[in-house]
C-alpha cells in the first residue's frame, strides 16, 4: 500500500496594506479559510480566494489567488 502524500502549507507570508508591511502567519487557527468557486450559470470561470479574517492591524483580508 502507498503511502498518503503529507505536504501541508507551514506558513503564509502576504503584505497588510494598513501596517505597510508583510505578515509572516504559521499559525493558522481559525484565521484562515478558502474558497473556490465555478460560476453558477456557465461553469467555465471562478476564482480561488484566501480569506485573513484576524490580521495584525485588525481588519478582514481577501486575497484573490486564481482566478479563471
Amino acid at each position: 500500500m502507498k503511502k498518503k502524500d503529507e505536504s501541508k502549507v507551514v506558513a503564509i507570508v502576504y503584505f497588510c496594506d494598513t501596517l505597510k508591511k508583510e505578515i509572516v502567519m504559521k499559525d493558522f487557527g481559525n484565521n484562515l479559510s478558502t474558497s473556490s468557486q465555478e460560476c453558477e450559470i456557465c461553469g467555465s470561470h471562478g476564482s480561488v480566494t484566501l480569506y485573513i479574517t484576524n490580521c495584525e492591524c485588525g481588519k478582514f483580508h481577501d486575497i484573490e489567488i486564481n482566478s479563471w
